[in-house]
């Protein structure tokens, strides 16, 4: 990622989704579960206005970072597309990160960690990963899972915690698990700005579609 300039980042594929303005890992300002973030007619709105409210222009942007996924199939098109078009007319590109990337970039201390974000109908996307200060290693990829099977499913990988962003699920689910539950304070999009710098994260250069039916 560039170093000078502004950052955008926008994830709206989860819940009512998020977008910030960074100043390098510097959060400016963010809008966050508005549920218009998720929608393309008003996604360009909040950028827009989050640019207008700082009083930076457009030209000022030099790096946007999207959520390449996993959630809503609508919602990681609509982020990507919008992402195009914005780099589009300041001849670059965005950079597309896996959320469940960002959020293991950003779990404190180090140890196998499963982190989830929530699919709907009783379902959460989750990944496995074995964190270190100096490497992320995946043990499983992106996959559907029950939210009744993500301790066993932990356990079995062997992982002693679950992160997950605060307000994400209901905190009642963290009763039935056997593991050290990680609540992540920051928004999705601002993850997207420390992974976007991490160098343990790498781009994801093709959305993450998870179908809701398939449990690993």
């Amino acid at each position: 990622m560039k170093d000078p300039g502004y950052t955008i980042a926008v994830e709206s594929a989860v819940l009512g989704g998020s977008c910030c303005l960074a100043k390098g890992t510097q959060i400016v300002d963010e809008r966050r579960g508005s549920g218009g973030i998720s929608r393309a007619e008003d996604l360009l709105g909040d950028i827009d206005e989050l640019l207008k409210q700082n009083s930076v222009l457009p030209g000022q942007v030099t790096n946007f970072v999207v959520s390449a996924g996993p959630g809503s199939f609508t919602g990681i098109r609509i982020g990507i597309a919008t992402a195009l078009g914005f780099c589009a007319g300041l001849n670059t590109v965005p950079l597309q990160i896996s959320l469940l990337d960002a959020m293991a970039s950003i779990c404190d201390g180090e140890g196998i960690t499963m982190v989830a974000v929530p699919a709907g109908r009783g379902m959460a996307h989750a990944l496995i990963a074995e964190i270190t200060a100096n490497s992320i290693s995946y043990l499983s990829q992106p996959s559907a899972v029950a939210l009744d099977q993500m301790s066993e499913l932990a356990r079995a990988a062997g992982s002693s915690r679950i992160a997950a962003f605060v307000g994400h699920f209901d905190e009642s689910l963290f009763a039935t698990f056997d593991k050290d539950v990680l609540l992540l304070p920051r928004s999705p999009a601002a993850a997207l700005v420390s992974a976007a710098v991490d160098r343990r994260v790498t781009e994801t250069r093709d959305p993450i579609l998870i179908s809701k039916t398939h449990t690993s």
